[in-house]
């Protein structure tokens, strides 16, 4: 089936929306349930600009026609601008025949080769990974999705450690003497004979992506 973009003539008050997300990429709906939302919605026009996936315009193209949506080939390209991440929207290529797949893929193992090393990084930091597996799991994701799954490793960690250590951190509360700098990692309690070293919650600088080696600890 063909999309229903060309020849294609747009009513003056139909409404439109040309940046949208699902799961391929940071969204939260399914294509299936964004389509049928956008259908319901009695939308004209709409283009899912999932980040860096150009591989899925012609799937989503296909859904779109089968329930009578007119869908744009689209994608949001990962690039810098004067040395700063941006992004670039780009519109009605050949979903078959075009050369951003190429910069997708290679998108993708920049950003793999990016988690891999922030993960190491985050191990000789003193971390330690319960599953070896954590690692491939997060390497399955959507590129765009890689480093909220990298923080969410970290959170869950933080929750697991500080539940287990409630007890103990209770009885010695005014002992207790916290060192904390926000955004750093990791969070130290410094207790009469101890030291408990605590992960707190991360929010991962712009400069980590580019350089993993710029992690500080406090």
């Amino acid at each position: 089936m063909k999309p229903l973009t060309f020849p294609f003539v747009l009513a003056a008050d139909a409404a439109i929306d040309l940046q949208l997300h699902t799961i391929y990429s940071d969204g939260t709906w399914t294509p299936e349930q964004l389509i049928d939302y956008l259908v319901s919605e009695q939308f004209g026009l709409a283009a899912i600009t999932d980040h860096d996936r150009v591989d899925t315009t012609a799937e989503l193209q296909q859904l779109a026609a089968e329930k009578r949506l007119p869908l744009l080939a689209a994608v949001e390209m990962s690039t810098s601008w004067k040395g700063e991440p941006t992004d670039v929207l780009c519109y009605g290529f050949d979903p078959e025949k075009n050369k951003l797949n190429d910069l997708a893929r290679d998108v993708l193992r920049r950003q793999q080769e990016n988690t891999q090393a922030i993960y190491e990084n985050l191990r000789q930091q003193g971390l330690s990974f319960s599953h070896p597996d954590e690692l491939a799991a997060i390497l399955e994701t959507p590129s765009a999705q890689q480093l909220n799954e990298l923080i969410a490793l970290l959170e869950m960690m933080r929750i697991c450690w500080m539940n287990s250590a409630r007890p103990f951190l209770s009885m010695a509360s005014r002992s207790i003497i916290p060192l904390i700098r926000p955004n750093r990692l990791p969070c130290i309690w410094s207790m009469p004979g101890s030291i408990v070293c605590l992960p707190v919650r991360v929010q991962i600088p712009t400069a980590w992506i580019k350089n993993p080696s710029n992690i500080e600890q406090s």
